[in-house]
């Protein structure tokens, strides 16, 4: 809320992570004022954590910040963190803040008090919120039962501890449990109610209270990698083929045959012819014969000659 010494207000909704307050129009909020700087302040928020946000001094001199009715000073170029309804002031201008995710109490009783404390109000997947209920018995009647009951919220979202009989100005803290189911609550900003009774004690009395759950969002990633190229066709291994076994048959190794030359047989040379003598009267020739050298006696060869081996032939062949 942005609030001028001229009584004009406006409202502006912060929804950046960081949004700069300044004169300048450069900035995401602009203040109309010739005392307030070119670029005077940033607001950090996070939507994750909605329950608080950090101001900054973006300025040489000191900034007035009013917390819980206190007055604190925020130095320059340093940051402070801002609850629900936190005040700072400028010269000429006033910025309250109101977080949405604060604890409101909605009805009060004289017979009942009730409050309840959320240390963070962010319901984060497989995670579970646990807050605090404090219950006391303002009135007289012994043996209270209070009842809690939860509406904003799926039944199956919540669960309360049980509470216990209480006498006249007992306390009782009671945890209350937050639970995200993926599909609900529904993601985003949750307003749930609270509403503290005792019907049996203390009828027609009810304490309600109001909290804003930020209820972060479920993601699923799916990763899918498509490839463009041809899918190769399968391969069909062929059967291996045993190679036959040939057993070659012995063949007859060649017998190497010694050829004797072939025997020669020597004719006996005839016997020179002496010519007749003429019918003359025959005259006495003396003929001296010589003896010729006995010649060997060859034999014939046999039919199937007998072929001798020496051993190194004989080797071989086997």
């Amino acid at each position: 809320m942005i609030a001028q010494e001229n009584g004009f207000k406006k409202q502006v909704r912060i929804e950046k992570a960081i949004t700069r307050i300044g004169s300048s129009p450069a900035n995401d909020i602009q203040l109309h004022s010739g005392l307030v700087s070119a670029f005077h302040l940033q607001i950090l928020y996070a939507r994750e954590m909605p329950d608080h946000c950090q101001v900054v001094n973006l300025t040489a001199e000191p900034v007035v910040l009013i917390s819980n009715g206190q007055e604190r000073s925020l130095a320059a170029l340093s940051a402070l963190e801002l609850n629900a309804r936190d005040e700072i002031r400028l010269k000429g201008v006033r910025l309250s803040f109101d977080l949405p995710q604060v604890t409101g109490i909605l009805s009060t009783s004289h017979q009942i008090s009730a409050t309840l404390h959320l240390p963070e109000p962010v319901l984060r997947p497989n995670t579970t919120l646990v807050g605090r209920i404090a219950l006391k018995n303002e009135g007289a009647q012994p043996s209270c039962q209070f009842l809690v009951e939860v509406t904003g919220i799926p039944e199956d979202c919540y669960q309360v501890d049980p509470i216990p009989l209480m006498y006249p100005g007992a306390q009782e803290d009671v945890n209350i449990r937050f639970y995200q189911r993926k599909t609900h609550p529904v993601a985003g900003f949750q307003s749930v109610v609270l509403s503290v009774t005792a019907p049996a004690s203390y009828p027609g009395e009810q304490v309600s209270i109001q909290q804003g759950i930020y209820v972060s969002p479920v993601l699923e990633q799916v990763l899918q990698i498509l490839d463009d190229m041809p899918a190769p066709r399968p391969v069909t291994p062929e059967p291996i083929q045993e190679p036959e076994l040939i057993v070659a048959e012995p063949q007859p190794q060649p017998v190497a045959a010694e050829v004797l030359p072939e025997p020669v047989v020597a004719m006996a040379e005839p016997a020179p012819v002496m010519p007749e003598p003429a019918a003359t009267a025959p005259e006495i020739v003396s003929v001296v014969v010589q003896d010729e050298p006995p010649q060997p006696v060859r034999r014939p060869l046999p039919v199937n000659p007998k072929v001798i081996k020496t051993p190194v032939e004989s080797f071989w062949d086997e």
